[in-house]
């Protein structure tokens, strides 16, 4: 399932077959993806300045993945919506990528009802993996609140490769 971004698997106690089973559902209270798009080469200069507006802009300091690999980099800064405000911050990792979506919590966060809860560092999370009509594998989803942010983690890697990076999103300041 997907390129492995840190090594060798390791068990994460998530029951992934539990996860495979769910069946496609879309949630309208929180958008997902449905495919994460190949994005032109960016210059690091650009991204960070991209970073840096959209939190002055949508007045949020927004939180990045502490533990990644070292060939990762951020590939693109999307404002979604101003209110609440929500970006996505899509990363690369060689040919492989992530979205990382972060919002301030919401009181009903809209989570997919269908999602399997997993345990996050002792914190709910939603885990979605789902597939397409023809049966191929979408993007695995997770979902949690932490720090008062709602954020979705999403890619074609690896669920135990998401929920590592997922452990490592941290809010500025946060320990």
């Amino acid at each position: 399932m997907g390129i492995r971004l840190f090594g060798p698997r390791v068990s994460l106690g998530i029951t992934v077959a539990v996860a495979a089973a769910i069946a496609t559902v879309s949630c309208a209270a929180l958008p997902t993806p449905t495919e994460i798009p190949a994005t032109p080469t960016i210059a690091a200069e650009t991204l960070e300045r991209e970073l840096v507006k959209a939190e002055a802009d949508l007045r949020i300091r927004l939180s990045l993945p502490r533990d990644m690999p070292s060939n990762a980099r951020l590939a693109r800064v999307f404002v979604v919506n101003t209110q609440p405000p929500t970006v996505d911050l899509e990363f690369a990792v060689g040919p492989a990528r992530f979205l990382l979506r972060q919002r301030p919590a919401q009181t009903a966060p809209g989570f997919p009802a269908e999602a399997v809860d997993v345990d996050l560092d002792g914190g709910p999370a939603k885990l979605l993996v789902k597939n397409d009509a023809s049966g191929r594998p979408l993007p695995t989803e997770l979902y949690w609140t932490r720090d008062n942010m709602d954020y979705l983690i999403a890619g074609a890697i690896p669920t135990d490769d998401l929920v590592r990076l997922a452990r490592g999103v941290k809010r500025p300041g946060a320990t």
